[in-house]
């Protein structure tokens, strides 16, 4: 369970500089060295020099849970354990963080805090003061405006639609057709059977209207893998859309035609 959370947060941050320390305080603090007879994790803060980076683990170990839910259920299942819980809400960050001066800092009421320096208010110029304020409105740890998404970030995302992108968009809390739309036609430039794939049944599955969303874009040259998403949602649809989409699939005439009717005929 603790390489799920780790993997997910290093998905984001691992490679960032500014994240190195957070990721370097793991060397001397084991999260999972608590007791064995539940399931804890520890995050100290070792003897008060490492606050920021224990509050941002316990942030992202949160925000892994809570995204990736499902997979969390599964790998408990594996262990002999039935998760009873529902999928909780994806936390806000308390304190929130920022990124400034090439650092990660916990955006206090008083000031910037990293492990072993303060930032005072009174030290910021003019754009980082701005910084500041909008994170602690919204974290802006190297995460969240990915998870959320914010508007520049998803638009720099759709723009440049690599396979990481798709992967980075399916997880987002706000999700839309035309993001959804982007991923689909992207796909086959990307890599068709493997991250696109997934990224699109997952988008879908989280995203309301979807099925009316992929049904248009499967009837669209080049929307093959809009088949994939409707294939995943087929099951929990009434029985007029299971025969719209047989339909779909034998007016396109596809290569790939006898394959999505067997496959939905499994279904």
């Amino acid at each position: 369970m603790w390489k799920l959370a780790y993997d997910f947060a290093a998905s984001y941050a691992y490679r960032l500089p500014a994240a190195r320390e957070t990721f370097e305080y793991l060397d001397n603090n084991d999260p999972c060295a608590g007791p064995d007879t539940a399931l804890d994790w520890w995050f100290k803060d070792l003897a008060g020099c490492c606050g920021r980076s224990a509050n941002l683990w316990l942030h992202w170990v949160r925000l892994a849970i809570a995204v990736e839910w499902n997979r969390v259920v599964a790998v408990a299942a594996r262990h002999g354990v039935t998760v009873t819980a529902d999928r909780p809400p994806r936390p806000a960050a308390n304190p929130p963080f920022v990124l400034l001066r090439g650092d990660v800092w916990s955006a206090g009421a008083s000031g910037l805090w990293g492990d072993d320096r303060h930032l005072p208010l009174t030290d910021l110029d003019a754009p980082e003061l701005a910084a500041y304020e909008a994170a602690r409105a919204l974290c802006a740890c190297p995460l969240c405006p990915r998870l959320r998404p914010d508007p520049d970030v998803e638009a720099a995302m759709v723009a440049r639609m690599s396979a990481d992108d798709a992967w980075y968009l399916s997880r987002t809390e706000r999700k839309s057709p035309q993001t959804l739309a982007a991923i689909v036609r992207a796909a086959p430039r990307i890599d068709p059977y493997g991250d696109a794939v997934a990224a699109v049944r997952r988008y879908a599955r989280e995203l309301p209207g979807a099925w009316e969303t992929l049904m248009a874009l499967a009837a669209e040259p080049g929307g093959g893998l809009a088949f994939d998403g409707l294939l995943n949602l087929v099951t929990d649809r009434p029985p007029a859309d299971r025969a719209a989409l047989e339909a779909l699939i034998r007016e396109r005439g596809a290569e790939s035609a006898d394959d999505l009717l067997w496959e939905l005929s499994q279904l």
